[in-house]
Parts: structure tokens; C-alpha cells; sequence
């Protein structure tokens, strides 16, 4: 997890979307993102690095299977930092090469190829895949 009152550079919305997210899509979410108000994005970076990290320390392995997705361009919360969380929690890693911190929004399709193999062994009874089974 993220170090408690380390701070992180401020990202903006933008600049966390993957580049090659279909331009629709992508537009639709920095849209939705900015019609919050001017207080949600700095209220999310708030909970992320001063709000959290106050109870990761009392999180233990989750009681039922956990996937946790990260993209490649989600710089606030990187792929390190959904390793932690993964192994931390015991939970499935899903590494999203090409896609960004809104993947169900930047690029529908894109996370659904990412979701459904999750989804599918859910429906199987299958255990999530880790290295990380607590």
C-alpha cells in the first residue's frame, strides 16, 4: 500500500486515461468526471492518500474471492501499489496493459475483455488465480 502521508504528484483526470481509449468514450468520462463539481477530483485524491492509508494497516485476507484490476495508466493507483493491495488482501492481480484508471468508462470493450475471464470463473466456482491465496 501506499506510505500514510506520503504525498503523490496530482494527477489530472486526463492524465489518467490511456492514450489509445477510443475517443468517445474517453471524452464521455473526463465530461462526466468534471460535471461533479471542482471538489470531487480533489475529494478522491484526499481519500487516496490521507483518508485510506489511516486503516490499510487493519485490512486483513478478504472473506470471499477479490479481483483486483489495475491499468497501466492509472497513476494513482499503479500497478505496485494493486500488487500490494492484491497480496495484502490475498486477491487476483489483473494487469490491463493499454488502459487507464476509468477502464469501464475510457474503454468499455477494452475492460471487458479483462472482466469476463473473471466473471466466467466466477459462474465455474473456480478459485480466483494468485499468487496471492491467503
Amino acid at each position: 500500500m501506499d506510505e500514510p502521508g506520503r504525498r503523490r504528484p496530482l494527477r489530472l483526470p486526463h492524465q489518467l486515461i490511456a492514450p489509445g481509449s477510443p475517443t468517445g468514450p474517453r471524452e464521455q468520462t473526463l465530461w462526466g468526471y468534471a460535471q461533479s463539481g471542482p471538489g470531487v477530483y480533489q475529494g478522491d485524491t484526499h481519500f487516496s492518500s490521507r483518508d485510506l492509508p489511516r486503516h490499510t494497516d487493519d485490512l486483513g485476507p478478504a472473506g470471499c474471492p477479490l479481483s483486483v484490476f489495475s491499468g497501466e495508466y492509472d497513476y494513482s493507483a499503479t500497478t505496485e501499489m494493486s500488487r500490494a493491495a492484491a497480496e495484502k488482501l490475498g486477491g487476483e492481480l489483473v494487469v490491463m496493459p493499454g488502459r487507464g484508471h476509468f477502464p469501464m468508462s475510457e474503454d468499455p470493450e477494452g475492460f471487458a475483455e479483462h472482466l469476463r475471464p473473471v466473471l466466467d470463473r466466477i459462474r465455474a466456482g473456480e478459485p480466483a488465480r494468485t499468487p496471492f491465496s491467503a
